[in-house]
This record gives structure tokens, C-alpha cells and sequence, in this order.
């Protein structure tokens, strides 16, 4: 069976239908929140949640596990030691209206800035549309980022116009709610629905409640949570799950044209462009696609190192990258963290001597996670520094800069005894971060430890004086009245030129650390590996100021990363586990304006985070991305946390690659795509211009963001940001200016270019120079956009739940249940489980002509008795236990090839042994396979063709 419910709980958590198939559906979860769904696409996700004094917070997210046969939902979380609760009653009004009655309560004494339920709603589903609040006259969703706060105070209704229809909110007593865009942090808007309280204290058992009448547009359907566990049976097959890539087969990628042994033979990696290159092979571009490592996963004995090597090599990797590795090779004695332990380095030594024989490349952190003793920076202070602590100390404190460069010296001046180099003379290290994940932001600031913050205040105030003189001056360029020294970085309702300082006052610390860091690592260590800083956090004006000092931009992302309910890394947790394809947003949308277009790009970080069930298509969707936008480097995030899996099957978790073998699989397409080459790079370009001085000069509250509004032309034109002087050449077909002072290109388009007006033009713009070639599915007016690459080797059709690959040796789609897909080298049919299925060549040549071909049909693939709260698979409450299972399903694949004769065709096993032959129809159009996960040996998902 697919699920089996538990009985007891299976008349109470069942599917409630006001009308058959109704195109809209509510679906709540057990922690009190849910989502609104208009067929296929997310109208609304709703979550109870609080603000502390400061704006940190979080979501109440878990729930009354000893409750849940109550007909109410109870959620729960326990946060900075203080429990909140939300209840939810409900009622079904009429085949259109739902009752919500919430009553969120504190269960400790606190002081909250706001105590809410927030309704978020994606961008893309109200732009271009209208809300009513009560009988006020009808107005419009701001197109770009203006004023976060949109509305706010008591009302009784607001209507929202969406792509589906109006969804109306009618509280049966006057209710405070807060509008707010929230694009300078998500692509979204949010009705919080609650109290906002302006630090006021709340007391154990205080209260607040509304009653919400939720009106949708036509007849929905009510769905409540439903306990599933995944079991063997018919819908679910076992997976004999071998680790490692038997030599020669079909899966061994080692013999990819894109190895050149051993790393390093052609001097140092170079920085040319948006491109890296090697120094003694000029004006040859250099691709990588490589995965991490963290905790002891990359110190192991000198066998097992070999032979991790060799696997990784056999898999297709280019290069790794070094993670949350500093806590497995220090030595902790004396009080000190920067100290190396030398039997951990020489594991990691040999490690690296290993990949670097077969060609492959690192890249690390100089800080990632290691546990500095607070000693180190306050003399006598005892305990430990939490990570993000020291992250956000080393801007300021001078004891933490040093203790970064302590650590820094003692690795890279370190002479690795198998290759005869130190880190810092060898190419082979090509790539280092300075501080992963540490970009600078008020949030982060505010949620630090009180000696963090006291010293960034001391550095804020500091930087007032400098710029103002005095706090007069301030207060009069700000419009505010504030005392003499900040006791906050903004206060709440920070006026524009507040915002436009505090941006310019990060530009400044963050240039002046990396400067530091820089001179640091070249003049004193001779280091000459490429530098880059600030790998997450967003884009915005000031980041990319930042970021254009760096010699290659780096970034993350993450689908379906795990939130979790009660306590950090532990269960339950929770994903939004939807398909990004139907949602028409995919991974790396957002960081694709991340990058500057005269310098390298690469994500060393990115998952499609399990237990997600459309993990498959992500990866490769990602390959899709990174090969149409010509960026320089992507690193899959992890093989391993520890090295517990890495030699024994294990279950899968939330990101380790050894552990998954439908996620193992579908890295094949990612390479073949993207480091293979086999998706082109899109031949147009489109810049977001700015020039230098870009925040100073800025009338306005500086941009939060520079993903835009036509964002789904990333897989048409490459992207990014280019900041320049007025004069500067363009690396680009089209601009859009900030500002009249940045570079344009012989194209350019001004005004609103990251908000609506600027995707109109620039949609019409391209229709008439012919950039969409009449035909092309590109749609910037569908919400959500349906997208297509000029030369359609890259289909998105989000209204169909449906991505086609159509390459010349790659080829291939995910599609739902019933569907048929042609592409010029092949046509995939979808028999009965949605699912992701392509071929690839195994040679050079095309699949026309291909002797060598390899197929794969992905579904799902959970752990036995993988256990959820509900049927959507959304929040886990247990991992359980091998063997993985895969879901079962059918398709059928004709391979357009041209080669006389029948080639041979086997079931191959998860390292590349060939376990069943599989029949192979030959007809008038080529090749046809039936493909079924359920065979003769259990489950099976990859395929071997081979004309003899």
C-alpha cells in the first residue's frame, strides 16, 4: 500500500469535500497552519507566529503531540525558554467559507513586539492585482519594494484579489492586522493577523483570539491532517542499495572528458571574466561541479581516503569542497581552538592528496563552525563561543580577527607531507571563503549575545559621529528624534535615510574586514587562491557593492529545508515538500541576480533537501540553471555528515547524497547538463546596472533585493548585476539602470526596472527585437511564468507540472501522471506515477547516434516506515529504517535512434552492476523500453543500452 493510517485517528483526520473536485483547497497542518491552494498553485501559507523586541522571532511549528485525537489542532513551541500555544477551532460556514477561531497564548511571562498568524501569499499570485480593506476604496499591490508596511490597524474585512479569484477575510470582531511586503527578505506578502504590542509584557496565560471567516470564490475542499507511514507493498518497493561505482560500467563517470589529472598541472585557477581559467591555459573556460563534506566525513584512514577518492572520481566530481571540517583537525588542549591536531591532518592531508591525483579541486572556509573558547576573545571569560557568534565578532573585534588569522596561518602554512605543499601554495586549493554564511544584517546582529551586540552598537555610534559630527546632525538628516548613542541599529519605523546609513555603515565594515582578510592571506601567507566572502544571506544594493570586491561571487540555496518543530536538528520537522516546477520558482531563481556579471559565479552550497519527494527533478533543474547562466562552479550540499554512511547503506536524512540513491542518480543528469556541457549557455545577457557610489547618491531607501519582477528570464538570457562608472562597457545586450549614473548598455531600460513596469517593457522589448521567438512559451504576464530557453532545450510549464530537457545528448522530463513528452531525441511517457525520466549519451555523440546510452526513471524514495502527520508528507516524525523504498510507477521511453540494429539492455543496480536484461522493442521511430519500478530483483530505476 502507499500509506497506512493509523485506525484510531482515521474518522477523525480524514478528507472533509464541500464539493467534488473543487479547484480550491484547504489544507491545515497539526501546529494550527496551512496553506490555500487554486488547483495546483499555493494561494496563501498560514503559521502562527511572535516578534520579540528587536524583530528575531520565530513560528509556532510544532504541536500537542499528547492531543491529537482532539477535533481542534493545538500547536506548540517552546522558544528562549517560553512555551506559546495556538488553538484552532473550526467550522464550516457554507460550501465557499471556513471558520478559523484561534486563541494564541503565552505560557511564561514575555515581551513580545507582535503575537500573530501570518498569511503569506507568494508575489507572483498578486501582482498586478488589488485588496479592499473594509468599504475603503480598492487599491493596488506595489509592483516593487517601496514601504514594507503596507496597511495596518483594526479591521473586520479585506478582500484579495489572486490569480485564482478574490479571497475575502472576515473577522467577526474588529481584528489589528499588518499588511507588509516582505520582498526585501522573500518573494511574498504577509496579513499578520494578531496583536502588536510595542514591547509591552505579556503574563503566563495571557491571551488573544479572533474568529476568521476565510470566503474563497467557488466551493473548496477542507483537508485535515492525516497520520501516513510509508511500508513495502505494492506502491512501495524494497531497494537493494550498494554504495560505491563498479569500474567501467555504465555509471562510472571517470572517464568524463572534463578530468585533467592531477589538479593543479596547469597552474592556478584565474578569475578571467565571469569565468574561471586556468593560468597556463588562457581563454579556455573551466567548469566544476563538485560536492561537500563536514565533520569527520573527510578524515578518514588512508585506505578508506583512496577509496572515497576513487568513488567520488568514478561519480563524475571535479572538485570538493572542505565543510564544518575545523572541529575534526584542532587540537583543544591549553584553551586554544586554532591549533591543529596532527593525526587528524594527516587523514585529511592524504584526503586531499588523493582527490588532488585524479584531478579534482578544493575549496574551503577559513571559518565554518569551529568552537572558539570565549577566553580566546575576552580574557577570562569562560564556555564556548556559539558559531554565529564569532561570525559577527570578527568584523569588530580585534581578538576575534586575530584568532581568525591564528587559524588561518596554522592551516595554510601547514606542508602537506603526500603532495609536498602547503595549503597556501597549492593550485589545487583553488577556492577560499573567508567566513561562511556570516553576511552582515540587523537581524542577525540582534539575535547575537550582549557583548556581540554592545560591540557593534559601540561601532555603529562610532560611524554616526565620524559621517554626522553629532546626534543632532544625525537626527536631523534622519527626521528623527533619537538619543545621543543608539541603543538599537534602527529604531522601528527607520526613515529612508536611516536605512540608506545603516546599509552604507555594513559596506563599509565589510569592505574594511575583507581588505584585512586579503592582505592577510596574500602579503603574509602568500596564498594564491581566490578570495571571495558573504555566501548567503541575499542581494541586496549594498551586498553586490560588497561582493565587487571579491574575486568570484559565491551563494546558497536550499528546497525543503528542514524547519523544525521543537528543537534544533531533531524531530519532528517540517517542509513544504511541493513541486517547483507547478510553483514555477525553482532553486537559484533568487541567486541568480546574486552574481556580477564580470566576475565568476559559483553556488557552493545547494540542495533539494529530503525526505522531499521532488528532490529528483531539483538537481537537475539546478544543472539546467547553472549551464544556461554560464556560472563558473556548483557544489552539491553533502556526500556526508560524518563518515558513519559512507561505507555501509544507511538511511536516507536531509541532505547527505551517500544516503540517497534517487538523489545519487539524478547528479548523472546535473553532470551531463552542466559540466558536460551538453545545455548551452544562453546566448543573450541582461544586466542590472549601478553605478559605484550607488547608495550615497540614492534618493530613496536603498533596494532589498535585486531579484526582479522578470526573473523567469533566467532560462532565456544569462543574468546578473554589473556595477560600473556611467562610461563603463556593458557585458551585455540590455541594461536596466538603478539610476541615471550607472552604465547602460546600447540598450537600456529605466524607471521601475525590478518591478512590474520594468518586466512590461522589457517583455515587449524583447518581443519585438525577437529575442522570443514567436512560439516560445515565455510568459511574463502568467503568473506563476511559464518559461522556455530560445532553443528550447529547457521547458518549464508550471500549469502543467511539466520540465523538458532537449539536448542532443541529454533528454528527457518531469512530468505528472498521463503525460506524453517529445523532444527531438526522445518521447517519455508518464504511465501512472508523476516521476522524472530521461537518457543520456555515454560517449561524445549524440543519443541519435549513440552506442552507449544511459536511462534513468525516478519516482520517490523514503525509508521504511517513514512516518508524517499528514498525507502532503510535510512534516516528518520519523526517518525509519532501511530498506529504502521507491515508489512504484511505469513509463514508457522511445530513444529517436538512428544505429542499425537492437542494442542490449540491463536493469543496473545502484553501482553500475548489471542485475536483469530488459526486452527492447525496435520500431520505425527507434528504440522503445517499458520501464516499471517494481522488477524481478525488487525495485530498479536505472537503465543500460549498448549496441555491441
Amino acid at each position: 500500500m502507499f500509506t497506512r493510517t493509523l485506525a484510531t485517528l482515521s474518522t477523525i483526520f480524514a478528507s472533509i469535500t464541500i464539493a467534488a473536485q473543487p479547484d480550491w483547497t484547504l489544507a491545515l497542518n497539526r501546529s494550527t497552519g496551512g496553506t490555500v491552494k487554486y488547483r495546483d498553485q499555493q494561494i496563501i501559507s498560514f503559521t502562527p507566529g511572535l516578534f520579540y523586541p528587536g524583530w528575531t522571532g520565530t513560528s509556532i511549528n510544532g504541536f500537542d503531540s499528547s492531543r491529537l485525537e482532539d477535533s481542534a489542532l493545538h500547536g506548540k513551541t517552546t522558544h528562549n525558554n517560553v512555551t506559546f500555544t495556538s488553538d484552532l477551532t473550526l467550522e464550516t460556514i457554507n460550501e465557499n467559507t471556513q471558520l478559523l477561531s484561534y486563541q494564541l497564548a503565552t505560557q511564561q511571562d514575555v515581551v513580545l513586539n507582535s503575537f500573530y498568524v501570518g498569511f503569506n501569499f507568494p508575489a507572483s499570485v498578486l501582482l498586478g492585482h488589488n485588496y479592499q480593506i473594509d468599504n475603503q476604496p480598492a487599491k493596488a499591490f506595489p509592483a516593487a519594494l517601496d514601504q514594507t508596511r503596507i496597511e495596518s490597524g483594526p479591521v473586520t474585512r479585506i478582500a484579495v484579489e489572486t490569480t485564482g479569484g478574490t479571497v475575502v477575510f472576515s473577522f467577526r470582531q474588529p481584528t489589528n492586522i499588518l499588511l507588509q511586503d516582505n520582498r526585501q527578505w522573500s518573494d511574498s506578502f504577509v496579513i499578520r493577523v494578531g496583536n502588536d504590542s510595542n514591547d509591552s509584557p505579556w503574563k503566563a496565560g495571557d491571551s488573544i483570539a479572533f474568529d476568521l471567516e476565510l470566503q474563497f470564490p467557488a466551493p473548496f475542499t477542507l483537508n485535515r491532517p492525516e497520520l501516513t507511514v510509508i511500508t513495502a507493498g505494492e506502491d512501495w518497493i524494497p531497494l537493494d542499495t550498494v554504495l560505491g561505482i563498479k569500474p567501467d560500467s555504465a555509471l562510472d563517470f571517470s572517464a568524463m572528458s572534463y578530468f585533467d589529472a592531477p589538479a593543479g598541472k596547469h597552474g592556478w585557477v584565474k578569475a578571467v571574466g565571469k569565468h574561471f581559467e586556468f593560468a597556463n591555459l588562457p581563454g579556455k573556460a573551466q567548469r566544476f561541479y563538485g560536492i561537500n563534506f563536514c565533520g569527520n566525513g573527510q578524515v578518514n584512514p588512508h585506505e578508506q581516503a583512496a577509496e572515497l577518492a576513487e568513488r567520488l572520481q568514478r561519480l563524475g566530481y571535479n572538485t570538493v569542497r572542505f565543510h564544518h571540517h575545523e572541529n575534526s583537525i584542532i587540537d583543544r588542549s591549553n584553551g586554544q581552538s586554532t591549533k591543529l591536531n596532527p593525526d587528524a591532518m594527516d587523514k585529511l592531508d592524504f584526503f586531499f592528496a588523493e582527490l588532488k591525483k585524479r584531478g579534482m579541486y578544493s575549496t574551503t572556509d577559513m571559518y565554518v563552525s569551529r568552537r572558539v573558547y570565549a577566553g580566546e576573545i575576552w580574557p577570562g571569560a569562560t564556555g564556548e563561543l556559539d558559531m554565529r557568534e564569532f561570525k559577527y565578532l570578527v568584523p569588530v573585534c580585534s581578538a576575534a580577527m586575530a584568532n581568525w588569522k591564528e587559524f588561518s596561518r596554522n592551516f595554510l602554512l601547514h606542508k602537506n607531507p603526500y603532495t609536498g605543499l602547503t595549503y597556501a601554495e597549492d593550485p589545487a586549493m583553488a577556492w577560499l571563503s573567508m567566513i561562511n554564511e556570516g553576511t552582515l544584517g540587523i537581524n542577525a546582529i540582534s539575535a547575537r549575545d550582549d557583548r556581540v551586540k554592545a560591540l557593534w552598537l559601540d561601532a555603529w555610534n562610532a560611524w554616526l559621529t565620524k559621517k554626522y559630527g553629532s546626534s543632532s546632525a544625525r537626527n536631523q538628516a534622519w527626521e528623527l528624534d533619537l538619543p545621543e548613542a543608539l541603543t538599537e541599529m534602527l529604531p522601528k519605523d527607520a526613515s529612508d535615510a536611516a536605512v540608506r546609513d545603516v546599509n552604507i555603515f555594513f559596506l563599509d565594515t565589510q569592505n574594511a574586514m575583507f581588505a584585512e582578510m586579503k592582505a592577510f592571506l596574500r602579503d603574509e601567507l602568500g596564498c594564491q587562491a581566490l578570495l571571495t566572502d558573504m555566501n548567503f544571506g541575499g542581494n541586496a544594493a549594498w551586498m553586490q557593492l560588497a561582493r565587487n570586491n571579491f574575486d568570484y561571487v559565491d551563494d546558497h540555496f536550499y528546497i525543503d529545508h528542514p524547519s523544525f518543530l521543537e528543537k534544533r536538528w531533531s524531530l519532528p520537522s517540517r517542509c513544504p515538500n511541493q513541486s517547483v516546477v507547478a510553483r514555477g520558482s525553482i532553486g537559484g531563481d533568487h541567486n541568480s541576480f546574486t552574481r556580477l556579471l564580470d566576475k565568476p559565479f559559483t553556488i557552493t552550497e545547494y540542495n533539494y533537501s529530503g525526505p522531499g519527494r521532488y528532490r529528483g527533478v531539483g538537481g537537475i533543474l539546478t544543472g539546467c540553471l547553472g549551464a544556461i547562466q554560464d556560472w563558473a562552479g556548483i557544489w552539491r550540499f553533502a556526500y556526508a555528515h560524518g563518515n558513519s554512511a559512507i561505507f555501509k547503506p544507511s538511511i536516507t536524512n536531509y541532505f547527505d547524497m551517500v544516503r540517497d540513491p534517487l538523489n545519487q542518480a539524478a547528479e548523472r543528469a546535473t553532470l551531463c547538463l552542466y559540466l558536460r556541457q551538453d545545455m548551452l549557455p544562453a546566448a543573450k545577457t541582461i544586466a542590472i546596472t549601478m553605478h559605484p557610489d550607488h547608495l550615497s547618491e540614492h534618493p530613496d531607501r536603498p533596494e532589498g533585493g535585486l531579484a526582479p519582477a522578470w526573473r523567469a528570464l533566467n532560462a532565456h538570457a544569462q543574468v546578473g548585476a554589473f556595477i560600473a562608472t556611467a562610461n563603463t562597457p556593458v557585458p551585455a545586450d540590455v541594461s536596466m539602470a538603478l539610476s541615471s549614473k550607472a552604465p547602460q548598455a546600447n540598450k537600456n531600460i529605466a524607471g521601475d526596472v525590478l518591478g512590474q513596469d520594468g518586466k512590461t517593457a522589457l517583455s515587449n522589448w524583447l518581443r519585438e527585437d525577437k529575442w522570443l521567438p514567436e512560439g516560445n512559451l515565455t510568459d511574463l504576464d502568467a503568473s506563476p511564468s511559464p518559461r522556455q530557453s530560445p532553443n528550447k532545450q529547457l521547458t518549464i510549464v508550471p500549469a502543467e507540472d511539466t520540465m523538458i530537457l532537449d539536448t542532443a545528448r541529454t533528454a528527457g522530463a518531469y512530468a505528472p501522471a498521463g503525460a506524453t513528452i517529445n523532444t527531438e531525441a526522445a518521447r517519455i511517457t508518464i504511465l501512472d506515477t508523476d516521476a522524472t525520466v530521461w537518457a543520456s549519451s555515454l560517449d561524445d555523440s549524440p543519443l541519435a547516434t549513440s552506442p552507449h546510452i544511459l536511462v534513468t526513471h525516478l519516482t520517490d524514495l523514503q525509508n521504511t516506515d517513514a512516518s508524517f502527520a499528514e498525507k502532503e508528507r510535510q512534516t516528518l516524525l520519523s526517518w525509519g529504517k532501511l530498506p529504502h523504498l521507491v515508489r512504484n510507477g511505469r513509463a514508457k521511453v522511445l530513444i529517436r535512434s538512428t544505429r542499425p540494429g537492437t542494442p542490449k539492455a540491463w536493469v543496473l543496480r545502484t553501482d553500475g552492476e548489471r542485475v536483469a536484461t530488459l526486452p527492447v522493442t525496435k520500431t520505425t521511430e527507434g528504440i522503445e523500453l517499458d520501464l516499471a519500478v517494481k522488477g524481478q530483483n525488487g525495485a530498479q530505476f536505472i537503465y543500460e543500452l549498448l549496441w555491441e
